[in-house]
């Protein structure tokens, strides 16, 4: 297997991957590829291509002019995904600092069997997995006097991109009295009875679904088909595997930032995992167990790859980060100036804030403003909205030809 050409860089691997085989894995398993999947395709393959047009800005009197291609911002996009998950991660970072309290570092998952009947329902249960997370903790805090506030995070994916849902969670060291008039400090998330509360809100919810008509049980657990007998297989797992790992170190404002960093809004696989591939295999590195890096490489058949990767796609009406508590829009509005009062809170937004993240970039990484004219120094205006006529008509990055174009076209 010959290594891609052009692996290094800002050169999209997924991007090429689609491209080049996705026709071929839709013929084949066209019963696979649904809407959202192939809309997410589409996006990524035509991602700051002429297609999607493009903003032209320019300096008129110098003739100077640059093209900023529209991108396509999905997730799974290894370009569009760095950008995206930077202004998140801003907005993010100041609500997780605008309280001065530490926080906890929680990771919820379930057994392999329970994730495999997840994954045939994710409209039914992935949004029950969050209300189950948020509800054992939000009820164990109540009964203590004290609303806190948390942010949850869902994955889907192993490094081996198999299914396995488990929700990453980041809650207050305590939180808002129930009265509303003191902060009240809690150090201990103990792990017991949160894990009961948490399995019988997920028990609940897996009854619930079964009762609903679109209900799929996997093909290995055809014989707990019947309600009797389904309620028996959820009781065999009440004693297997189920993880939750409360951190009893607290976390500060650097930490929270790599951690969100790390896991937010990213494709299951990065463009640097990926080592080679061809029409029939991959190569990628997944994470060594016992080193604790990922430098082993896997070999994968590339149309299970392509389906494996695609289990992950979310559904268009899911949302795969949730706020609740004091930091749920209701909450926040409703508790901010209480707070306020009670505990140190961060205000006041930057002088960035109104600047394209994309444009700060630019100027970090190459130190020059890429919307400065070199002549006057004076910032260039937007010109034009661009649309995949005039973009593919006059060259997608030649300014010149872009502005000619549209000078004939107003004569005319």
């Amino acid at each position: 297997m010959e290594p891609c050409a052009d692996t290094k860089g800002s050169f999209n691997k997924l991007k090429f991957i689609f491209n080049n085989y996705f026709k071929a894995y839709a013929l084949k398993h066209p019963t696979r590829v649904i809407g959202h999947i192939r809309d997410t395709v589409n996006k990524i393959s035509f991602c700051r291509t002429e297609i999607r047009g493009g903003k032209l800005f320019a300096c008129l009197k110098h003739k100077y002019g640059y093209i900023v291609p529209f991108s396509c911002g999905n997730r799974f996009c290894v370009t569009c995904s760095s950008s995206k998950t930077g202004v998140w991660i801003e907005k993010a970072i100041k609500t997780l600092t605008s309280l001065d309290t530490p926080y906890h570092f929680i990771t919820f998952t379930v057994p392999s069997a329970l994730s495999r009947i997840i994954q045939l329902n994710k409209g039914l249960l992935l949004s029950s997995f969050f209300k189950a997370s948020s509800g054992c903790l939000l009820y164990w805090s109540k009964r203590r006097g004290f609303l806190p506030g948390m942010i949850l995070i869902m994955q889907t994916s192993g490094d081996r991109l198999n299914y396995h849902v488990h929700i990453h969670l980041l809650i207050t060291s305590g939180g808002l009295s129930l009265r509303g008039d003191r902060w009240i400090k809690c150090f201990h998330y103990p792990p017991k009875p949160i894990l009961r509360s948490f399995k019988m809100l997920i028990y609940r919810a897996l009854r619930r679904a079964f009762d609903d008509q679109s209900f799929e049980m996997p093909p290995e657990y055809a014989a707990y088909s019947s309600k009797k007998s389904f309620n028996r297989f959820l009781d065999s797992l009440w004693n297997l595997s189920w993880n939750l790992d409360i951190s009893e170190s607290l976390k500060t404002t650097k930490e929270i930032l790599e951690y969100i960093a790390r896991y937010l809004k990213k494709p299951p696989i990065s463009n640097k995992r990926i080592i080679d591939f061809d029409d029939k295999f991959i190569r990628f590195r997944v994470k060594d167990r016992e080193k604790r890096w990922r430098k082993t490489p896997y070999l994968m058949a590339m149309d299970y790859f392509l389906m494996c990767l695609f289990e992950h796609i979310p559904l268009p009406s899911l949302r795969m980060i949730r706020w609740y508590g004091l930091f749920s829009n209701r909450n926040k509005k409703q508790y901010m100036e209480v707070l306020q009062r009670l505990i140190p809170v961060m205000g006041g937004e930057s002088d960035n804030d109104s600047i394209p993240l994309w444009r700060r970039r630019c100027k970090d990484i190459y130190g020059v403003d890429p919307l400065i004219c070199p002549v006057c120094k004076k910032e260039m205006k937007l010109v034009a909205i661009l649309n995949y006529m005039t973009m593919s008509e006059s060259g997608l990055y030649s300014f010149e030809k872009v502005l000619l174009h549209l000078q004939l076209k107003s004569v005319n």
